[in-house]
């Protein structure tokens, strides 16, 4: 807003002028005198007045909402038309045709807008437990919304917004509606009606219990409780807190006197049969009954006590209660005194010297140490001196039955190889057309498979230890099929498939006469042979140039103890502190394809192996992990020492 001045004769003569040049009426106009002057033949007046800015005449249409409706207002000459477009969930149609963008819309336009509304529902949803005791009942109500248009002040460029004014809810599930789509399931067994009551007065759509079964109760089964340690239980080892066991401490051989009670049965209970929510019945569980079995050295004092008749060891073997005799040596087993042979257990209070022998059908426990002798038993060994230039053998015939089951496995895989080859070769017929299978597989056998002809030697050898008036088929295979010119009677290599089979009856037969894994306890070896059917623990400073096998796992428990030269065999883990030497000995730990190697210092020459798969450490290493990975390759975690 400006200011402007006029001069004149008079006021009059300047508000006309002002009226005149500011086209507006003298009614209108607000002016201030700034000078007047009065002279004898001359007069003058001047007068500012301020400039009034008139406002821009808006052409355009307009568009406005009023209770849901939209009103057009047409544009001045000159003006542009009214602009309108929908917002979210509202559809716009003009003039019948549906709009998706921006739209110039005129007074004559026929506009009315849809919306996004759903019809109310009630959902009702029924889920049933695994088991089926339980029935899980949801109820969910959607109501119907209903929308129209926010209202909209007086504007040339509209947004058409919806707005809810009425809400309509589904009505209620009854009770009866409910029992009904429940019996449509087949549900009719604990039907919970007072939850039901409830939660329909209280109308949440929360997960609730409509039908509940009645869940069996299972047998217990009968307990035997052994009053002593019983040799079936297993050393246990964690992998972070295995230093902790007190190895020196371990008592693997118990002993009883004669009418204490070593076994007792503890009566279980007979349950009963439950109903599921259709009205079936649930089977319990039902368990059987658990017999108390006695061997020698022990009796029943009735049927659910076992007294020892005798004193000894007590042990179970296939589920029998048998008390071993003891024998004592009370000094060194030497020429003088004899070997020592005996049926039960056998404890020796001073050394075994050189040549000597101790077999027991029980456990040995030796309390001095083993000089150039054998030490056999059918249970446990518990040696607390070295051993020196000895073979020591725990389980008895189990080491062996172990050892023949390993080797036919591993002539098993052999034979896959063989039949693989023979397929391969005459795949490609890499040896010509005219050469028969049984030519094939004897050539293969005199060069690529040499190896096989030591394993058939080493099983037919191992046949001694079959009972005499039993026909091993495995032997007659081997001889009619591998041995010398037998292999050109092969008319097709398939046939080598009832040497694999004649294979695997015999480790099921093995296997089934293995009895239970014992422990072998001792604290440092020297150029010995030590073997047992299950644990072998090492309590002193470890072993040098000795061959060590275990069915189970081989641990050295002693922080300082030490591996160096031999080999050492576990078939799950075995566990060291330090391999080898600076000097790069060559020293072998083997385990079985699921087994582990842990050491927490190897030297270079360190070899590891885990299922046939091998590696040599090429320098010294600190804790050292082995094992096979779920690709089959051999897996080495290690960090340089």
């Amino acid at each position: 807003m400006g200011v402007r001045t006029y001069r004149g004769n008079s006021l009059e003569e300047c508000l006309k002028l002002a009226c005149s040049e500011m086209n507006i009426s003298q009614e209108k106009l607000e002016y201030k005198i700034i000078e007047e002057k009065k002279g004898i033949f001359k007069k003058s007046v001047t007068i500012s007045v301020e400039e009034i800015v008139r406002p821009v005449e808006n052409k355009n249409g307009k568009v406005f909402v009023v209770d849901g409706k939209v009103y057009i207002k047409d544009p001045l000459e000159g003006g542009r038309p009214a602009t309108v477009r929908a917002g979210q969930g509202v559809c716009l149609v003009v003039n019948g045709e549906r709009v998706e963008n921006t739209v110039s819309v005129y007074a004559k336009d026929e506009i009315s807008c849809l919306f996004d509304e759903n019809e109310s529902k009630r959902l009702l949803d029924i889920s049933v437990s695994e088991d089926r005791l339980e029935a899980f009942l949801t109820i969910k109500y959607i109501p119907l919304v209903k929308y129209r248009l926010k209202n909209i002040d007086e504007t040339d460029n509209a947004v058409l917004e919806k707005e809810s004014y009425e809400t309509i809810m589904p009505p209620q599930f009854t009770a009866d509606e409910i029992r009904t789509e429940i019996s449509k399931l087949g549900i009719k067994f604990g039907i919970q009606e007072e939850e039901l009551r409830q939660h329909l007065k209280a109308n949440t759509e929360e997960k609730f219990i409509i039908a509940k079964g009645i869940p069996p109760i299972h047998d217990v089964e009968d307990i035997i409780s052994y009053k002593f340690q019983n040799g079936k239980n297993q050393l246990n080892v964690d992998d972070n807190n295995y230093k902790k066991i007190d190895y020196k401490n371990l008592n693997l051989i118990a002993c009883v006197k004669k009418g204490d009670i070593i076994a007792e049965r503890v009566p279980g209970t007979t349950g009963k049969n439950g109903t599921d929510i259709y009205g079936n019945v649930v089977k319990r569980r039902e368990a059987k009954k658990k017999l108390l079995r006695v061997g020698n050295g022990c009796e029943l004092r009735d049927e659910n006590t076992v007294v020892a008749l005798i004193d000894g060891r007590p042990c179970v073997k296939s589920g029998v209660l048998h008390v071993n005799e003891n024998y004592e040596v009370h000094g060194d087993v030497n020429i003088k005194n004899g070997n020592v042979k005996f049926v039960g257990d056998v404890k020796v209070y001073g050394k075994v010297l050189e040549g000597m022998l101790v077999e027991a059908g029980g456990s040995v426990e030796i309390e001095n140490s083993v000089e150039n002798a054998r030490v056999i038993a059918c249970g446990d060994i518990v040696i607390k001196g070295n051993i020196i230039t000895s073979k020591i053998e725990a389980g008895g015939k189990d080491v062996i039955n172990l050892r023949r089951i390993n080797e036919l496995e591993e002539f098993i895989k052999q034979i896959k190889a063989l039949e693989d080859t023979v397929a391969e070769i005459k795949k490609f017929n890499l040896l010509g057309y005219n050469r028969s299978d049984g030519e094939i597989i004897k050539i293969l056998l005199e060069t690529k498979f040499k190896f096989m002809t030591k394993t058939c030697i080493s099983i037919i050898k191992d046949s001694v230890y079959d009972e005499a008036d039993g026909v091993n088929k495995v032997i007659l295979l081997i001889r009619g099929m591998l041995v010398g010119t037998s292999p050109l009677s092969i008319i097709n290599y398939g046939q080598l498939e009832d040497l694999v089979a004649a294979a695997r009856e015999k480790v099921e037969e093995l296997k089934q006469k293995l009895a239970v894994p014992v422990n072998l306890v001792i604290p440092y070896c020297q150029d010995s042979s030590i073997s047992s059917s299950g644990d072998i623990i090492i309590t002193g400073m470890g072993e040098y140039v000795s061959k060590i096998t275990a069915n189970n796992s081989v641990t050295f428990a002693h922080d300082n103890a030490v591996a160096r030269g031999g080999e050492i065999y576990a078939g799950k883990e075995i566990r060291c502190k330090t391999v080898g030497s600076n000097g790069g000995v060559a020293t072998r730990l083997a385990v079985e394809e699921d087994g582990h190697i842990w050491i927490n210092t190897a030297y270079q020459n360190t070899i590891l192996v885990v299922g046939g798969k091998e590696w040599v450490l090429d320098i010294p290493y600190k804790n050292v992990h082995a094992f096979q990975g779920s690709n089959g390759e051999l897996n080495i975690e290690k960090l340089k020492l």
